[in-house]
């Protein structure tokens, strides 16, 4: 912070505050708002004022108040300091910022303003009665007697005195806020739920069936047998994402996530998928895992691939490679894991549930991914 401005910003605030703060006491008040969550609290402002003053100047009945109250404002942060008397007026006020990455820089600038302008309200010591010096005695003076015995003389060269090294007070470290926003690479696979189907390859099915030379063809019951499929999970096309998170608190944040499939009958039709949400973490930021429930709206093509043995009615058997696609439109819920391996670094196991529309079905994304920041 620039010396002048913090000096301009000191000058109004002690000339209105110092000789009331001489004779008497206040109580402080230190609150935080949206964005200056992770600032030290008033606990440990007292403590760090303690610690330069030598005594709590808090500790004693207050007649006034010291409100000071941290925010930010875009990439700045900005404290303001008010005094009031016991009328509740306000009887100076002044704003300090800085322009840095985290609060304790602004915060350090209000312990060493707070200090200065606290340093007159420790109460005065109790006068102590001197004594006063003897008027003159009319006593005749007597002269000195000498020593009856000299004095020893210092050695010419005295042993050296012995100094004990002070250990170094321990600086005080403010913790550093966690970063906003938070990104995540992931690799998710599809796993549609098929339900069991006969005719799969007849006409008005929701199936596609392909020969094994792409051509796409229909049989009809009449003419085919063994046209069928069984129900289950049924792996489909691997994705990449890329995922961000915006958090408004330690435990809300908005969700956005987009990537490809990159293997897979998604990756031919429509690759794409971009999703929005929110997520709900459970826990705090030093937790060593930290797990979390989110729900989300998204597009994307689920889409299976099934293979079928058809008997046609000359009695051939011929293999079929049958299609079907669920989307493109989804909304999702979300539960999930994040390990923390390092500062700002972890791994996350997810499960997404998601039902498709307006091809309607159930699919299930299980994501493993890499986390960096908060």
């Amino acid at each position: 912070m620039n010396s002048l401005r913090y000096a301009a910003c000191l000058t109004l605030l002690l000339t209105c505050t110092r000789s009331a703060a001489t004779s008497n006491g206040y109580s402080l008040n230190l609150s935080r708002s949206a964005g200056a969550e992770q600032c030290p609290d008033r606990a440990l402002l007292v403590q760090l004022l303690v610690g330069k003053l030598g005594y709590d100047p808090f500790a004693g009945p207050s007649t006034g108040r010291l409100s000071v109250e941290l925010g930010r404002d875009g990439s700045a942060w900005r404290a303001t300091i008010s005094a009031q008397d016991a009328n509740g007026a306000t009887i100076g006020t002044q704003e300090l910022t800085a322009n840095e990455s985290d609060c304790s820089g602004v915060f350090s600038a209000v312990v060493a303003a707070l200090s200065v302008m606290l340093g007159g309200v420790e109460p005065a010591p109790e006068p102590t009665a001197v004594a006063s010096p003897p008027g003159p005695s009319t006593r005749p003076q007597s002269s000195p007697k000498a020593p009856s015995k000299p004095l020893p003389t210092p050695p010419a060269n005295p042993p050296p005195r012995q100094q004990t090294a002070l250990p170094n007070p321990e600086p005080h470290r403010i913790a550093q806020p966690s970063p906003r926003s938070a990104f995540e690479l992931e690799l998710a696979m599809d796993l549609p739920y098929i339900a069991s189907s006969t005719g799969v390859c007849a006409p008005g099915s929701a199936y596609s069936c392909y020969t094994t030379d792409g051509s796409r063809t229909r049989f009809t019951s009449a003419s085919s047998m063994g046209d069928q499929i069984s129900g289950g999970l049924a792996p489909s096309s691997t994705r990449l994402l890329l995922s961000m998170q915006y958090r408004r608190s330690s435990n809300v944040a908005f969700h956005m996530r987009s990537g490809m499939a990159v293997g897979g009958p998604s990756f031919h039709s429509f690759p794409a998928q971009v999703e929005a949400g929110i997520r709900y973490w459970f826990g705090e930021d030093s937790s060593p895992v930290r797990a979390f429930e989110g729900a989300d709206i998204g597009v994307a093509s689920f889409d299976t691939r099934t293979d079928v043995m058809v008997m046609k009615a000359d009695g051939s058997v011929q293999r079929l490679s049958a299609e079907r696609s669920y989307g493109l439109g989804y909304a999702s819920a979300t539960t999930g894991l994040r390990w923390k391996l390092a500062q700002r670094h972890g791994l996350t196991l997810a499960l997404s549930a998601a039902v498709s529309l307006p091809h309607s079905g159930l699919v299930l994304q299980p994501t493993v991914g890499y986390a960096h920041g908060w």
